[in-house]
């Protein structure tokens, strides 16, 4: 049965709108079985101007919730949850019917659309999708057992401060392949969050970046890369080793996420310590 759902947006959330959020996904994730964590940090979003959160109501009551996470300039993640009591009534079509517009009307040309592995509605959602497709997965690794950090004389690290940016900038855009990934990450690095940035030295020349973000009881590394031109000859092993130890510094839990079509990365690293401990399947719809 088809129901009418009323979306609303909003640019930010309140103390009492992340609660009732976190209200719904947890009935979601005792239902589905599954323990997928709920990202609600903004700080990396590409467009500001774009609300990222989509909340669906059945008059008064919640029914579920779209978040939008948009590091890039013409995609966007699309993370989405309805209430087990308000499901295979339309909510998340309303949902994304109302983020889709927005981001058609912003340039936002392609959208990924994330899910649990193990979520069998969401799965089933998705795979009867004409317009989404499935596209790779990605999986997320936790540290068991931190490797030795050796000091190499050849390498060095820096943390990312107002006195080197630019350093930070131009070696970051090359690294990532992205210039616009850079400012992102380097606002939001400055911004005063839980984010910092590390650039990595081979005989003083500044050759990658890695990057640390403590928040939601987790302390995760992101945003590696090295210059082409330096790789190959272990410096994105070391970068591994010395920021798992920095990050196991927090005291929390250290994860890294890789996606499913770089084994490379993936292999090295299980070999550095970290365990699977979470799949996220991503299905792709063009706008």
């Amino acid at each position: 049965m088809n129901q009418m759902f009323s979306v609303t947006t909003a640019d930010s959330l309140s103390t009492s709108g992340k609660q009732a959020l976190l209200s719904l996904y947890e009935a979601c994730a005792l239902a589905d079985k599954t323990d997928t964590p709920l990202y609600l940090s903004t700080d990396l979003n590409y467009y500001k101007k774009i609300p990222p959160f989509y909340f669906a109501w059945e008059k008064e009551k919640l029914a579920g919730f779209l978040v939008l996470f948009m590091p890039e300039k013409e995609e966007a993640e699309v993370t989405a949850y309805t209430h087990p009591a308000f499901r295979g009534r339309g909510c998340f079509r309303a949902l994304c019917a109302a983020a889709k517009e927005i981001c058609r009307e912003n340039g936002i040309r392609r959208l990924l659309y994330t899910v649990d592995a193990a979520c069998e509605s969401g799965q089933t959602v998705l795979k009867r999708s004409e317009l989404a497709s499935y596209q790779f997965s990605e999986y997320k690794l936790e540290l068991e057992e931190a490797q030795p950090y050796r000091e190499n004389r050849d390498i060095s690290f820096e943390p990312v401060t107002e006195e080197n940016t630019e350093v930070y900038r131009e070696t970051a855009a090359e690294a990532l392949e992205s210039r616009e990934t850079a400012e992102v990450f380097l606002k939001s690095m400055l911004s005063g969050s839980a984010r910092k940035g590390y650039i990595e030295y081979w005989k003083g020349i500044p050759a990658g970046v890695c990057h640390i973000s403590v928040q939601d009881g987790e302390a995760g590394i992101y945003g590696l890369g090295v210059l082409k031109e330096y790789r190959g000859i272990g410096l994105g092993k070391q970068f591994v080793r010395y920021m798992s130890r920095e990050a196991a510094g927090s005291g929390l839990p250290v994860v890294i996420e890789v996606d499913s079509d770089n084994q490379r990365a993936y292999s090295i690293y299980r070999k550095y310590g970290f365990r699977v401990v979470q799949q996220t399947d991503y299905f792709v719809e063009d706008l």
